[in-house]
């Protein structure tokens, strides 16, 4: 665990490029994976083996989201949209054949999200 991004950056970027399965946890996500320009985007992209990929991150629906942008000096809608935008990004990962994920019911989900409040799924990426 790592108490800012910046001080993990290199080792992440590694485990992204080498390891066959990746356990992310995050509040947020959005520089580590959301965004386009987000640090394990270019190495998951760059693959050329196999990777599944987990990510768990806060529920944007949950009163601990709201909690999480007060600490942070965030209006809450603001936050919250940058988790879902997140997890909307994600849905990015199916036009990379090496990335999966879970399987959700029937339809395979490039990568897999469940929310760190409530354990359940999310939604479908």
């Amino acid at each position: 665990m790592f108490a800012r991004q910046v001080e993990a950056e290199a080792e992440l970027r590694a485990l992204a490029a080498e390891r066959g399965v990746l356990d992310l946890l995050a509040v947020r996500g959005l520089g580590l994976i959301g965004l386009s320009g987000a640090l394990l985007r270019g190495p998951l992209a760059e693959r050329t083996d196999s990777v599944r990929v987990r990510v768990l991150l806060l529920d944007p629906d949950t009163p601990a989201a709201a909690m999480r942008a007060a600490e942070i000096g965030e209006c809450p809608e603001a936050f919250c949209a940058g988790i879902r935008l997140s997890i909307s990004r994600l849905a990015d990962f199916a036009d990379y054949p090496l990335v999966a994920g879970d399987q959700a019911g029937e339809r395979a989900v490039p990568v897999s999200v469940r929310s760190a409040v409530r354990g359940s799924p999310v939604g479908d990426v």
